[in-house]
């Protein structure tokens, strides 16, 4: 029982975990786009 409890406790974070470094990522890319290029914008 408590190895299938820590199975489904690893999955839940790794489900978790995924989106929120995606999102962490994507605001890293954004952050450094907005501080290299403001000849992006007019």
């Amino acid at each position: 029982m408590k190895e299938k409890y820590n199975i489904n406790i690893t999955l839940v974070s790794f489900i978790v975990a995924v989106p929120v470094l995606f999102v962490i990522f994507v605001y890293i890319l954004l952050a450094l786009a907005l501080m290299s290029g403001a000849e992006f914008k007019d």
